[in-house]
């Protein structure tokens, strides 16, 4: 979630005192990646995260209703605006919003539910639980078979926002608190949590009341390590930081890979060495190594206006794609468009 574009927030990333590395912030020129809409929203729908199921399937939240959706690309109308292949999975009323979804097991899905609002302007501070979304035994022809439960509020929180797997074996999950500036650790299976990361890359703007820290997240496993890659809208980094799996501690200092664009949610590519990125204040769809250096420019205004998060096929049909979803910057309704990388 990325506020820089709505006016109605009014929220301007601030400059802060971090000492930054001097990689070049030139976004690379190139020819755009052929894009193909999945799926759009009605008018000032807000599609916030995006996960994909083992069968190719698509699991998308939305920032302006507590509803989570179920889209099949291999029913979807050529018309993007038709509910064909689109389901409603689950209404978590009364929050006003989910953002945050990740898998921890085979169709068992996490989702973050609160009380963000673009109406009024609020982040909902204090709102957050995390719930589960379980698919392990739907049905898509009667679309039953969804079951829910909370798993844990989080009365202490700010704003929670991305969020991904940190150990499937031991149940961890990490969430992002973009204003509180944390990184918090909780296990799904017993509801336990803590903080388990507050480090000034992490931070908001000082003094601003919606700016938002650490905002996308998502963790590439290496052996005894898990590094926690995550973007900062008010410092416009991307960085990572190293986990220790048999101690859950930090185990190095933060690196940060890329300043100077603020990015939204973004897709971890391992076998392909890439990220792709939600450059939602510049209507960008970027690549980058997972070890830094420039972006790519993928996409643009014309196909992705306001993107939001990125996922990366699953299937052997979607190979070489990468999937974004996007705010329409409450222009237009939000989309599921199809990104064509061809690696």
């Amino acid at each position: 979630m990325h506020f820089g574009a709505i006016t109605l927030f009014g929220w301007i990333s601030a400059a802060t005192a971090i000492a930054l590395p001097s990689y070049s912030n030139n976004i690379a020129k190139r020819q755009v990646a052929p894009t193909r809409i999945i799926h759009q929203f009605p008018d000032l729908t807000w599609v916030e995260n995006i996960r994909i199921r083992q069968n190719g399937q698509f699991i998308v939240t939305l920032a302006t209703a507590p509803e989570a959706y179920i889209i099949d690309p291999n029913i979807v109308s050529t018309n993007a605006t038709s509910t064909s292949g689109v389901n409603l999975l689950h209404s978590f009323m009364p929050y006003n919003a989910l953002l945050g979804i990740t898998e921890v097991h085979p169709d068992q899905f996490f989702v973050v539910a609160g009380n963000f609002s673009v109406a009024i302007g609020d982040v909902g501070t204090g709102t957050y639980s995390i719930w589960s979304l379980d698919l392990r035994k739907y049905n898509p022809s009667s679309n039953t078979g969804i079951a829910t439960k909370l798993i844990s509020p989080f009365p202490n929180a700010g704003l929670l926002n991305g969020i991904d797997t940190l150990d499937a074996s031991k149940n961890l999950i990490v969430i992002a608190d973009s204003t509180k500036g944390y990184i918090w650790l909780l296990n799904v299976e017993t509801g336990e949590n803590r903080i388990l990361l507050d480090l000034p890359e992490l931070k908001p703007a000082p003094g601003s009341k919606i700016s938002l820290g650490v905002n996308g997240l998502k963790v590439l496993h290496q052996g005894e390590i898990a590094y926690i890659y995550f973007s900062n809208d008010a410092l416009s980094i991307l960085a990572r930081v190293p986990i220790s799996l048999s101690t859950i501690t930090q185990s190095g200092p933060v690196q940060i890979l890329n300043n100077g664009t603020a990015i939204d949610d973004f897709a971890l590519d391992p076998k392909n060495g890439v990220m792709y990125l939600a450059g939602q204040s510049t209507n960008t769809v970027l690549k980058l190594p997972l070890t830094g250096g420039s972006y790519e420019t993928m996409a643009n205004a014309t196909s992705v206006l306001g993107p939001t998060d990125a996922a990366i096929g699953r299937t052997r049909e979607q190979e070489g794609k990468v999937y974004v979803t996007t705010s329409g910057l409450l222009r237009t309704g939000g989309k599921v468009v199809e990104v064509d990388v061809g690696c």
